[in-house]
Formats: structure tokens, C-alpha cells, sequence
């Protein structure tokens, strides 16, 4: 995959789109991938979903979202040695986003550049934001192999984003994770996303479960 990233950018076959037919254009392809990305990622609908739960569950993140922020949970501050670290261990050759910075310029920051890089994620903790052209992302397609390329959804999406947004979502994530084992909010039966918590150590603790009933 990132052998295909970092190759010479070809110009793409002529595209079947589902309005238009096969069109050739880069504006036109544009548009057809657009068009089956937004058909593929259609929101699943449920006729059996229990619509009153959903409800109330969007209205309660919607109130945590609103509410004043908790005093007595004030998020750690981002200290410039941490970012140095998150930034060390970046891959130079990954891809850069919109931005165009690459991480082999980020690994060679001054000092004085990394303490300002804390300062503006320590501002985002301190107001409750986060820059809307972080969350952007260019996205390229990769051909899927032995398929074909003719049709959109034949090619795999891929999102490049800003490494500098990486370097804050690194940071929000250590803080997440720090607060909800603070405060117990994950349980223990909770494996998936969770470090020292492997397939295989749930897999034993279901079996353990189970034999107390045999």
C-alpha cells in the first residue's frame, strides 16, 4: 500500500459512472467516485431498531455534550517532551495530508516549534475545540487487484489527513483512555481496542467462564 502511495501519480482508466455512463474527464471521475463512495457509505436502517432507545441515547450525548465541563476533570496538559516522543515515533515515509507536511519535516522541528505545537493543543483542550481543516482528509483510491477498474467501487478509498492532526489525536486518545480508566467507565469484559487485552486472553476467559457451569 504505500509502495502505491509513494509512486509516480498515473492518470486513471476512463470510469463507468451510474449517472453519466463512462466518462473520461477528471472532473467527471471525480464526481463517479463521489457518487459510490456516498451510495457505499448510506446509514444502515434497522426496521426492528428500538427508535426510543436511539433517541434517548443521541439526546444524552447531545447533553454531556453541551454541559459545562466537569471541574473536578480538568484534562492533563500536553507537555513538549510528550509531543517530541509522538512525533519520534511517526514513519517518515507515510503520505502527508491537505497540509502537504510530511513527517520527515516534523521529526526535524525546533524546539521552539514543538512548544508552540503543545501550546495549540493545550489552547484545544482549554476550549473545547478542534480545527475544522484537521478533520479534512485528501482521499485517493487504489485499484483493487484482479477487479475491474472500470467501476468506482473496484478501487479501495484511502484517507490521507494531516500528520499534525495525528499528533493531536494521539494526545486526545492517551487522554481518554487515562480518564475512563481513572474512573472505571470501560469493563473488564471489554477487550477490543484496549492494549495488554489480546483475542486469545478472552478467548481463555470465556472457556474459564464457561467450565463453572459444567
Amino acid at each position: 500500500m504505500a509502495k502505491a502511495l509513494r509512486s509516480d501519480k498515473r492518470s486513471l482508466p476512463p470510469i463507468h459512472s451510474a449517472n453519466n455512463g463512462i466518462v473520461f474527464t477528471e472532473e467527471d471521475k471525480a464526481a463517479a467516485f463521489a457518487h459510490s463512495l456516498e451510495n457505499q457509505c448510506q446509514t444502515n436502517i434497522d426496521p426492528d431498531a428500538d427508535n426510543p432507545h436511539l433517541d434517548l441515547v443521541e439526546e444524552t450525548v447531545e447533553e454531556i455534550r453541551m454541559a459545562e465541563p466537569d471541574k473536578d476533570a480538568q484534562i492533563r496538559e500536553v507537555h513538549p517532551d510528550e509531543i517530541r516522543e509522538i512525533i519520534r515515533l511517526l514513519k517518515p515515509r507515510k503520505a502527508p495530508g491537505p497540509d502537504g507536511i510530511p513527517n520527515k519535516a516534523l521529526k526535524n522541528l525546533s524546539d521552539e516549534a514543538i512548544v508552540a505545537l503543545a501550546g495549540i493543543i493545550n489552547a484545544m483542550f482549554k476550549f473545547r475545540f478542534f480545527p475544522a481543516w484537521w478533520k479534512e482528509a485528501h482521499v485517493i483510491f487504489i485499484p483493487k487487484p484482479g477487479k475491474n477498474h472500470i467501476f468506482p467501487e473496484n478501487h479501495r478509498p484511502i484517507s490521507l489527513l494531516s500528520s499534525v492532526d495525528k499528533i493531536a489525536e494521539r494526545v486526545i486518545r492517551k487522554r481518554l483512555a487515562e480518564f475512563v480508566n481513572e474512573r472505571g467507565v470501560v469493563p473488564d469484559e471489554q477487550f477490543g481496542f484496549r492494549p495488554q487485552h489480546s483475542t486469545s486472553e478472552q478467548l481463555l476467559r470465556v472457556v474459564e467462564f464457561a467450565a463453572k457451569f459444567n
